[in-house]
């Protein structure tokens, strides 16, 4: 993670398109990890608003206007148990490659193979009240492997994921008013509008 920013530089100046994430389990209640992580993503702010030419990472690229739109809404933004499957070498088929026993040990594998899963939104009755009531949940990136790995609900976050994902959404509403200002923010007139109102609202919430 110290050299996040770094790496995601060095690749893009090797003309790559980059799509990065970090590796679940971090402590995020760990400050010195927060601020790494804040200056990491600070570097990679700076150097996309002096090149605009080159494509985000996906860390910072991912759009927020659905806060605007839907806040009452919370949308699926994994494909593991609709689009995704990941295969064991037996050939057993699993929801996506954290539901394995090599991921997640051979009881919780079997376990997750009965899991019912939804479609493209999250019924809001399956949240916790912390999820119900926060800005994030339309588009917020869950890992309903993490989840079950953690808390043995898809639908329950742990605390660690919580904070990431708020550290990250704060970096990415910031980079977008930034990118506004300097007139290189990309989208139609209400596109742009949508950004910039959940953009605040993320920063209201969270700040």
């Amino acid at each position: 993670m110290p050299h996040l920013s770094e790496c995601v530089i060095f690749a893009h100046n090797k003309k790559f398109n980059v799509a990065c994430n970090l590796a679940y389990g971090i402590d995020w209640s760990n400050l010195t990890n927060v601020s790494i992580l804040e200056r990491e993503l600070e570097n990679l702010i700076t150097f996309y608003l002096n090149h605009p030419d080159i494509k985000p990472c996906s860390m910072l690229n991912d759009n927020i206007y659905k806060i605007a739109f839907k806040n009452d809404v919370a949308n699926r933004e994994c494909g593991s148990g609709q689009h995704m499957r990941a295969y064991d070498v037996d050939g057993v088929s699993y929801a996506c490659q954290f539901f394995m026993p090599i991921s997640i040990g051979e009881e919780k594998a079997i376990e997750s193979r009965s899991i019912k899963w939804h479609g493209d939104t999250i019924p809001l009755d399956k949240l916790d009240n912390r999820c119900k009531e926060c800005v994030l949940k339309s588009c917020c990136h869950i890992c309903y492997g993490s989840n079950f790995a953690s808390t043995g609900n898809i639908y329950l976050h742990d605390d660690n994921w919580c904070k990431l994902n708020k550290l990250i959404f704060k970096a990415r509403a910031y980079f977008r008013i930034k990118q506004f200002e300097l007139g290189q923010l990309m989208g139609t007139e209400i596109e742009q509008k949508a950004t910039l109102q959940s953009a605040l609202i993320i920063l209201d919430s969270l700040n």
